[in-house]
Order: structure tokens, then sequence, then C-alpha cells
């Protein structure tokens, strides 16, 4: 059955349609690239529309069965959807009610969500506890459902609602779904050996590039042949002129040429405890092309990553160790979990869809 799916974007503010996924010059982040995806993978079976707050009205565009439109445009086509899935922004999910008879609408959440349990201050932790009190009302009030796109990040949002300044006996009624972001990947062939004297960091720079600049520089005390090669997402390039010794800025790079570096690498190098990962896509393309992630105990690399891949990343000792006892044959070989490719994941989707699609006697495809 043909469903009609409307996606709204109205956080990015980058233009961005499937094209962009061989452009490192486009500056899309993996929110973006999941969009992509998943928009692409259910235009065979369905009526797919991305509004993007960034896209002019006067410059729709149709590319592989995906209609891009203004976020204006897309919240018309929305009136009559069968679901609509909203980036991040709850507010345009209460439009989206409002305007339309959407069957169903649900707020994708990408970010990690703070429970104010890191403010400093009773003030800034009662405004982020007042911030997620509002968005739970919301959810509860226009009844919105929530996707979550790993099992730590539904928990999160768990945890983030509940402690808000909302009655638990309310927010308990909110449940997130949880559907992986997709890993699609070309694993490269033929395969190259591993270089053991080679690391890469491949997140965005705010992530803890410093922290894992500071690493790098006491392992390398140890193993003086050791490089590690630093690339940015295009939307967050940094300079990258004054690297410390060993270190080699690779800019931004399409996922091809960024993979064959992972698959010769002894580690994606990320230890690093400034942000939790939601999904993190890195660990697992890194683990679809059978490279292990050195990273802090914390969000999705509890879910996803070995205990072997994990550490406190604020020992440096505990680190040191971790690469020398990987240099010298002690390094794991990780694989994807077929759950989390592209395949997979289109049915999860597919399957939220239709259970929030009420039968109809329409055999036909659903006008566009």
């Amino acid at each position: 059955m043909v469903g009609k799916v409307v996606f709204l974007d109205a956080s990015s503010p980058v233009l961005y349609s499937a094209a962009s996924l061989d452009d490192p010059d486009t500056k899309i982040g993996g929110a973006e690239i999941t969009t992509i995806r998943i928009a692409g993978g259910l235009a065979p079976t369905h009526d797919v529309t991305v509004g993007q707050l960034t896209r002019a009205a006067a410059d729709p565009l149709t590319e592989d069965g995906v209609r891009w439109t203004s976020l204006d445009q897309a919240l018309t086509i929305a009136r009559t959807a069968d679901h609509v899935v909203v980036l991040r922004r709850i507010e345009y999910g209460v439009i989206a009610k409002l305007r339309g008879r959407a069957r169903r609408v649900s707020v994708w959440y990408h970010d990690w969500v703070p429970d104010g349990s890191q403010d400093a201050g009773l003030v800034p932790r009662t405004l982020t506890r007042a911030k997620n009190a509002t968005r739970a009302l919301l959810h509860l009030v226009f009844g919105i459902g929530i996707v979550a796109v790993s099992e730590t990040h539904a928990a999160n949002i768990r945890t983030a609602f509940q402690g808000s300044l909302l009655p638990r006996f309310l927010t308990r009624r909110l449940r997130p779904e949880v559907i992986y972001n997709p890993i699609s990947v070309t694993v490269p062939t033929p395969a190259e050996p591993v270089d053991v004297d080679k690391l890469i960091y491949c997140s965005a720079p705010w992530k803890g590039l410093g922290m894992v600049l500071a690493h790098f520089a006491h392992v390398r005390q140890l193993f003086p042949t050791l490089r590690l090669l630093v690339a940015s997402p295009g939307y967050d390039r940094i300079d990258g002129g004054d690297m410390p010794e060993g270190v080699e800025y690779l800019g931004t790079l399409n996922q091809t040429e960024l993979l064959a570096h992972v698959s010769t690498s002894l580690c994606v190098f990320y230890p690093s405890n400034k942000v939790p990962e939601t999904f993190g896509i890195v660990f697992l393309e890194s683990h679809a092309v059978g490279t292990p992630v050195l990273a802090h105990r914390f969000g999705s690399a509890l879910e996803f990553l070995s205990e072997d891949e994990t550490l406190d990343a604020t020992d440096g000792t505990a680190v040191e160790e971790r690469i020398a006892l990987w240099r010298s044959g002690g390094r794991p070989s990780p694989r994807l979990d077929d759950t989390l490719r592209i395949e997979a994941v289109l049915k999860s989707w597919d399957s939220f869809i239709s259970a929030h699609r009420p039968p109809s006697p329409a055999a036909g495809p659903v006008s566009r």
C-alpha cells in the first residue's frame, strides 16, 4: 500500500537533496544524510515529500522519486498526509496538526536532550527542565509521537521529560519509538592492510578534538611513528594549518575517500567525553569496514561498541594501554549488525508508517 509521507526540516541551515551525498561541499551532517537516505528509500513505495526551511517556493525539485519543496509547500501537502515526520522542532509538528488532517505526526529527534543535570546553578537547571516540560506538554496535548535513533537516545529522551517540571504520571505516557539511522557503506576493494601507525578522527571538531589531540600527543611519546589523520565534516570545517606534530588534516572527504582511510587505520581515535552520541554514524560505518573505535563510555557508545572499544576518556594511561594492546595484535575485528543496514531500517520505517495508517479501501497509488 502506498502512503503519503511528509518530512519537515525546519532546522537545517543547509539546502540539500540526494545529490548532496556525493558532494562534501554541501556541509550536511548525519541528520541530513539520514533524511536523504530514508526519503529516497521510501520513495519507490510511498509518496514522499521533504520540506526544507532553506528551499525557496520557486525552487522545487523532484529527484529519485522524492519531492523537495519549501516548508510552506510541504505543510500544504501535509494536510492530507498519512504521516508527517518533523525533524527536531516540535513547534512545526503542532503547526502540521493545526493546519491539516494528517493522520499521524511525529518528531524525529536527532540530538541529545539535556536534562539539566549538567547545568551549574538552580536557574539554568530550572530553565532546562521548563523547556523539556513545554516539549513534553506539546507532545501530550497534540498527540505527537516521538522517534529516537537508538535505545540509548530513547532512554535519554525519557529521562529528560520525566525529570522536567511536569508530573511524572503524565510524562510516563510518552514512549519514544526507536528507529535506527541507516548505515549504507560500500566496503573498499581490494582490501588494503591495516597500518598500525595510523589513527583517524572523523567527527566534528567541537565534539572534543582538543581532548583527542592531547591524548594523541601522550600516546605518540610511546610510539613516535604514530600518525593521526583528522577529517572534518563539511558543516564544521577548521583551518587545520597549525596541527601538532604527527597530525595530518585531511579536510572534508566524501564517504568513499573517508572509508578508504578508516578501513586501513588501527582505529577511529575518539577518546573524548565532551558530547555523547545519540547514534554515532562514525562508529557504525567504521564497524562496517571492520575497524574498531576507541571512545568514551557514554551515549550510544555503550549500545553499539564492545567493551574492548570503550574506556574512561579522562584516563590517559588507559588510552595508552589500549593503543599498545591493539598495535601488538589485540585489535578487535568488529562487524556491523544487519539490523543497522539500510534495507532493515527502511523496513522499520515502512512498518512504523503502516502501523499508524488506518486501512483504506483505495488500492491504487495516492495522488500527488
